[in-house]
């Protein structure tokens, strides 16, 4: 209540809709893997991106024709009854739910390409959000320990009809250590007393299922691979407070594996799990600097930490988170 959506809130006509029935095979097909489980959240997102490719996802614009929609609705099913069994829940119920919100939301509905570009081309400014990580990329990541779409940058073109040469900066958001939640290997994991500091102090819980993410030494190798196939302009680098009282930090810059060493990131999650990191070390820092504003004002140890990751990674920091709140910030 009291918060205005009318030409503020838009959705795109061609995205595609989870339902009841996704998350239900969402589930069973986790506790069919059984101890090769992805640690996927269970909210449905795999199946209905299954669905998408398999031509038979429904979209926000179906809604709008209710006779198709309740078609395609009963014929997925009908095809999940033959894969899974019957899927026990109120099917009227949840087709008359997302009827009674596609009239609420009709005027919200927008064609995003058309909507995006004619934005653009008016002059305005257009900010894109990311989620997940360039390691959870279906295509670039630790597959199958993935996402089921692409969270690097070419999702930004896929997802909302713009032209690749219209991106003018690529901001990549980079924690100063590691985390992941979910499985999937994890080089730089620390499974120690400094592991669970970096949890309790930043924090480290998942955001959709509230799991308690996994954490590790900042690595360099997954985060130049990062750089290079997002082509980053620049790096927002997030919790350096975290870090205070840690001594020494650590930066793996290479990779060890079956007794030769690279610094390039491997397909196979079978090579990442033998990867044994080549560390660099450098001086910790205790000081509290949730209050600094400016870079020079950090104290001398944290500004190395910055550096050396600006020189391993061969991509400018150009911001700096220092603390919880908003305006916690040092821009470089």
């Amino acid at each position: 209540n009291g918060i205005k959506t009318e030409n503020r809130i838009l959705l795109s006509d061609r995205m595609h809709l989870v339902f009841k029935y996704h998350k239900m095979i969402d589930s069973i097909q986790e506790e069919a893997k059984g101890v090769n489980k992805v640690g996927t959240t269970k909210r449905g997102i795999g199946p209905t991106y299954t669905d998408k490719i398999r031509r038979s996802g429904i979209r926000l614009c179906d809604l709008l024709n209710p006779e198709k929609f309740k078609t395609k609705y009963y014929e997925n099913l009908e095809t999940f009854k033959k894969m899974y069994g019957e899927l026990k829940y109120e099917h009227k119920e949840e087709i008359a739910y997302h009827l009674d919100s596609a009239k609420k939301l009709k005027q919200n509905i927008v064609n995003s390409a058309y909507y995006l570009n004619k934005m653009i081309k008016n002059g305005k400014n257009v900010l894109i959000e990311g989620a997940n990580g360039a390691l959870l990329d279906v295509d670039h990541g630790t597959y199958p320990y993935v996402t089921s779409s692409n969270p690097s940058v070419g999702g930004v073109i896929t997802g909302t009809g713009i032209g690749a040469g219209k991106i003018d900066h690529v901001i990549g958001i980079m924690k100063a250590y590691n985390t992941r939640v979910g499985a999937g290997p994890f080089p730089t994991e620390l499974q120690d007393g400094v592991g669970e500091q970096l949890r309790d102090k930043g924090g480290e819980f998942g955001s959709t299922t509230g799991r308690p993410r996994r954490c590790g030494w900042f690595d360099a190798v997954a985060s130049s691979y990062s750089v290079m196939i997002n082509n980053f302009d620049s790096i927002n680098l997030t919790k350096l407070d975290v870090l205070s009282g840690i001594d020494p930090l650590k930066i793996a810059v290479s990779y060890n594996i079956d007794e030769e060493s690279t610094n390039k990131f491997p397909a196979l999650a079978d090579s990442l799990e033998k990867v044994k990191p080549e560390y660099i070390e450098l001086p910790g820092f205790t000081e509290d600097i949730s209050k600094v504003r400016n870079f020079e004002d950090l104290p001398e140890n944290a500004k190395n930490y910055v550096k050396k990751l600006e020189e391993v990674l061969k991509c400018k920091i150009s911001s700096i988170g220092v603390g919880q709140n908003r305006e916690d910030i040092i821009h470089i």
